[in-house]
């Protein structure tokens, strides 16, 4: 893919800055660093998720990832279907994969009862992997989740918090705020955090907003419901 040109860049920053999230190169040690939280962060994101399943009993359960580890678990104990732009369909029983565009997701109006979605909606228009800039494409499927979530459905999503930045090549960190308000008119059933450092736990539940957006590589686990 072509290099995006220098007025692109600058609208792409420009519109960055507009939304609270202003583009921050970081150094290869802080790149380093992030991904070494995030291998081990990533362990705890399935228990969160794998909890919040066991407490709601879906009957099909929609897991929109870039990994299939989540969905291959949770096949034990509910049916998943994995979906993901280049799934890696788990071999296991329960668990069925499928290619999907997240800006727009096969799925009908308010047809799903419970999804989750991990690893992927703050990568979106970064440039990641030659992806082209868009500084609004997680805005685009965060509006598709949205819409395919049923009446009382519940929707888990995972994605860092922190100082709120965009960074080239790799991902948006959001303040907790900022989630929120991309998903109004949705329920916040719990906020759980796990801290980019080491607090005693591994997964705070409901803890101060203020912790949350103090952290660096934090992940927030968020479970939305949509009011009847």
């Amino acid at each position: 893919m072509e290099e995006p040109s220098r007025g692109c860049r600058e609208r792409f920053e420009e519109r960055c800055r507009d939304r609270g999230l202003p583009v921050v190169r970081e150094s290869t040690v802080e790149s380093l660093r992030s991904a070494a939280h995030l291998t081990s962060a990533y362990i705890y994101q399935s228990a969160w998720m794998a909890r919040v399943l066991a407490t709601s009993r879906p009957q099909r359960h929609v897991d929109i990832s870039a990994s299939g580890c989540f969905a291959a678990v949770a096949s034990a104990f509910v049916p998943v279907e994995f979906c993901g732009p280049r799934p890696n369909p788990p071999k296991v029983p329960g668990a069925r994969a499928r290619t999907i565009d997240v800006a727009e997701l096969p799925f009908r109006d308010a047809s799903i009862e419970s999804v989750s979605c991990t690893g992927i909606v703050e990568s979106l228009g970064v440039g990641l992997d030659g992806d082209a800039l868009d500084a609004d494409a997680d805005l685009k499927s965060i509006a598709e989740l949205k819409r395919i979530l049923a009446s009382d459905g519940s929707l888990l999503f995972v994605c860092p918090v922190g100082k709120p930045r965009t960074v080239p090549g790799s991902q948006r960190v959001y303040a907790f705020g900022q989630v929120l308000d991309y998903f109004d008119g949705l329920d916040l059933e719990e906020f759980s955090l796990i801290p980019d450092r080491d607090v005693g736990e591994a997964i705070l539940v409901n803890p101060d907003q203020r912790l949350a957006d103090r952290q660096r590589h934090g992940l927030g686990c968020f479970w939305f419901r949509k009011p009847v």
